[in-house]
């Protein structure tokens, strides 16, 4: 499962403009981290994601999209893991 967990991770960073990832589980737990993030934050994210959950319950996976004037974090939580995707709006990273 670790190697799965780590391959999404690398996966996720892959994406343009991707400069962090997190993946928690559904009580906050960090199961790992890239790029410009912490796993400190983990316990918010999945609170957020279950927050939303909660607004929009039709919704299956409903996303959560953070906005700062240079960054942004999406946050969506599938079955028993929560993921966020942080990404800066430069230019993209070569």
């Amino acid at each position: 499962m670790e190697a799965k967990l780590e391959s999404v991770l690398d996966n996720m960073m892959q994406n343009e403009n991707t400069i962090g990832a997190v993946i928690t589980d559904s009580h906050g737990l960090c199961y790992g981290t890239r790029g410009n993030s912490s796993g400190n934050s983990s316990g918010l994210i999945s609170a957020i994601a279950d927050q939303a959950a909660k607004i929009h319950p039709n919704i299956d996976a409903p996303v959560v999209i953070l906005e700062s004037a240079d960054k942004s974090v999406s946050i969506s939580k599938h079955g028993f893991y929560t993921g966020a995707v942080y990404k800066s709006k430069s230019s993209p990273k070569k």
